[in-house]
């Protein structure tokens, strides 16, 4: 309540899946609204139970900003990185920041989003820092692509947790959907983070670190 959602000419689409955490859904909003950055939010719900998807309707419904905040869904549950393609398949802009409904884009995250240009649609901007606990400042301000992943792999110099879970990240609309598409139907925990940026990184794509 008595959030304004101004955002500016170049501002980013927010995709995030969304599968049983309609009383946490303010979690994922906190620094989003009002932020101009931010021009708008899609929640994306993977066959929720009635219960769970009308606690986010009523929630999102008490904010009163009609299409910058809204939900989009289907009956049938598919999986996470399924539902994270249909929410970015859903957004209106050109970038598009996708976040886990159980994380938080930081302000810091948001301000450095805002002062990026000339943005590569090959790369995936990460924040340096994951809500609640995957932190990547070891990372920060590093350009990663597979070569140098797999260098740093092999020379003990990053986790694994590095590059498989960043929990929010901001991506080109049309690339990340070209990319991935091929994912849909997997079922696996890790499809979402694991294989999705293994195959991102094949293929020629970046990761870089704010």
């Amino acid at each position: 309540r008595g959030f304004r959602m101004t955002h500016r000419q170049d501002a980013i689409s927010v995709a995030i899946a969304h599968y049983n955490r309609g009383v946490l859904a303010h979690r994922p909003l906190c620094n989003l609204l009002d932020n101009p950055v931010v021009g708008e939010v899609v929640f994306f719900d993977d066959g929720s139970r009635p219960d769970e998807l009308l606690h986010l309707q009523a929630f999102i419904g008490s904010l009163g900003l009609g299409e910058k905040v809204r939900i989009e869904g289907r009956a049938k549950n598919l999986g996470a990185q399924a539902t994270k393609l249909d929410a970015v398949a859903a957004c209106r802009k050109e970038w598009v920041l996708v976040l886990d409904s159980d994380n938080t884009a930081f302000a810091g995250y948001l301000r450095a989003l805002g002062q990026l240009s000339n943005k590569d649609p090959e790369t995936i901007y990460c924040s340096p820092f994951a809500f609640p606990y995957f932190s990547f400042w070891p990372l920060a301000g590093r350009r990663l692509d597979f070569k140098s992943c797999a260098w740093m792999t092999n020379e003990g110099l990053l986790r694994r947790v590095f590059i498989i879970n960043d929990g929010n990240y901001l991506v080109h609309r049309g690339t990340y959907l070209e990319r991935l598409s091929r994912l849909r139907t997997a079922r696996s925990d890790a499809a979402d983070v694991m294989m999705a940026n293994y195959l991102w990184l094949s293929e020629g794509g970046a990761i870089q670190v704010l």
